[in-house]
């Protein structure tokens, strides 16, 4: 059985699905996904039962529905008649209270916000690829000029350590003219002249460094960015200096707003004193929120000794 490259990609674009999530359902590589969708590869694939098995596990389908057999599935039909769809975005923990901040400091709305996410997006995502295309010149270029070196001493210990480093940069150079901004063309596992040149997401990627390096060039007041392994996306916190202005040295606030006990918004504007602002944040924080920052408090004191 052969599966029709535009049909598994109309089914997989119905569903919401990327290649991505479509690795982790099916238990097939990245590679092989995409190699399927592909119109020039995909119908000279023969796969086999287990990549069948994968596909139809992953889409919720029959395997007519792959081959073209079967009547495409009723969502697909909805997707491509122009139906709208939806697929909720949810942000991650203390994102809202952040949108406030940028609302506040910039004067702009939260549509408006949205609306310059997609474009926001693309700048940081080639200037990540300009990023690599820049590194892995250098590297070309410093190994063409000691192309020579090869006579030293380090050289005897390895043999052909320079088709290793070009081998390396020919992987990254494949990557890059793909837009694979998070490396993922790299994960598959290759052993290359004895060499294990899969690529990890635990420890980072591309893009995330990038970010980070952004980050660091602007002041920190207004943008922390700090890279956890595992995130295909970085871990940032967005105008501390602000959140310290609008909560006045208050902790129990910044948590409380956090937690979304309150919003920014909710705190009254006429709280001049300092003691009635504290005052207010007591009594409109929740016990659980006091209990978290409590704890959190101890943790860190505990940390300190």
């Amino acid at each position: 059985m052969n599966i029709d490259p535009k049909k598994l990609n109309a089914i997989r674009t119905a569903k919401g699905l990327t290649f991505k999530e479509m690795k982790k359902r099916s238990g097939l590589s990245l590679r092989n996904l995409k190699k399927l969708e592909s119109e020039k590869e995909g119908k000279d694939v023969k796969p086999n039962k287990r990549t069948i098995d994968g596909l139809c596990k992953a889409l919720g389908v029959e395997p007519g529905h792959l081959s073209g057999e079967l009547d495409l599935p009723p969502e697909v039909y909805k997707k491509a008649e122009g139906e709208p769809t939806r697929r909720s975005v949810s942000l991650r923990f203390g994102r809202k209270q952040e949108l406030e901040l940028i609302q506040r400091v910039y004067r702009v709305s939260a549509e408006q916000v949205m609306n310059m996410a997609p474009f926001l997006f693309v700048l940081m995502a080639e200037g990540s690829l300009k990023w690599r295309r820049e590194m892995v010149q250098d590297i070309y270029d410093t190994l063409h000029k000691y192309k020579n070196a090869n006579h030293l001493s380090f050289a005897h210990t390895r043999n052909n350590w320079g088709a290793d480093f070009h081998m390396f940069l020919d992987f990254e150079d494949d990557s890059i003219s793909s837009r694979d901004i998070f490396g993922e063309s790299l994960q598959d596992n290759e052993i290359v002249h004895g060499v294990d040149t899969s690529f990890r997401t635990e420890n980072g990627n591309p893009f995330s460094d990038y970010l980070c390096k952004l980050a660091k060039e602007i002041s920190e007041d207004f943008l922390e960015v700090y890279s956890r392994y595992g995130d295909e996306l970085p871990s940032y916190e967005l105008l501390r200096g602000e959140m310290e202005k609008v909560c006045r040295g208050n902790h129990l606030c910044r948590e409380a707003i956090r937690w979304g006990d309150f919003s920014i918004k909710d705190i009254p504007e006429d709280l001049d004193d300092i003691e009635e602002f504290n005052a207010w944040v007591e009594a409109n924080t929740s016990q659980n929120t006091k209990d978290l920052d409590a704890s959190f408090r101890q943790l860190r004191e505990e940390i300190k000794i």
